[in-house]
């Protein structure tokens, strides 16, 4: 690592130890990654950057390795620190945070929340209609996720549109 050049607390060593948690993360080391992701998140947050978008990317990371490790509550808690990073650094309304509010929804239906989902959902959708149009193939894919979240919780009458509109969406194309 660089750390012996730049020196530890170097915020170039902080995306060296995010890179090293991910390679640990794909060869299912989730111990080691969850070090590393620390390692990086103490880093940005001693170097003042805890508002940027880098430190809301290693966040995430650290709560991929908590939900390969069933800590859904804490991969939740993490998900939320990096949406509002990510809201004050790029907008709330920006197509940018849209990862992040997917993220949230997928723990809400993993822990069988699926009104908080929708809520997500919904968002997402918002975000993609005024940002990209209300014709767009994504706004066409946050319809049928919407559409299922409302299937899963009985409310078809509800659904049905959204899956109408989205196949409507994917015939303009």
């Amino acid at each position: 690592m660089r750390q012996e050049a730049l020196g530890k607390e170097h915020v170039t060593v902080a995306f060296q130890w995010n890179n090293l948690g991910t390679v640990l993360m794909k060869l299912d080391r989730t111990e080691e990654a969850e070090d590393a992701f620390r390692s990086a998140l103490s880093i940005w947050e001693k170097s003042g950057a805890s508002a940027h978008p880098d430190y809301a990317k290693a966040l995430d990371n650290l709560a991929e390795v908590f939900f390969a490790q069933g800590k859904y509550q804490g991969t939740e808690n993490l998900l939320l620190r990096a949406l509002a990073v990510r809201e004050q650094a790029l907008g709330k309304e920006s197509l940018e945070i849209v990862p992040s509010l997917d993220r949230l929804e997928g723990i809400c239906v993993k822990t069988r929340r699926l009104t908080e989902a929708e809520k997500y959902a919904r968002r997402i959708l918002s975000i993609r209609e005024h940002a990209l149009g209300p014709n767009d193939p994504s706004v066409a894919a946050s319809l049928v996720q919407l559409a299922d979240l409302l299937k899963a919780q009985h409310r078809e009458e509800r659904a049905t549109p959204l899956y109408e509109r989205a196949k409507s969406i994917k015939a303009f194309r």
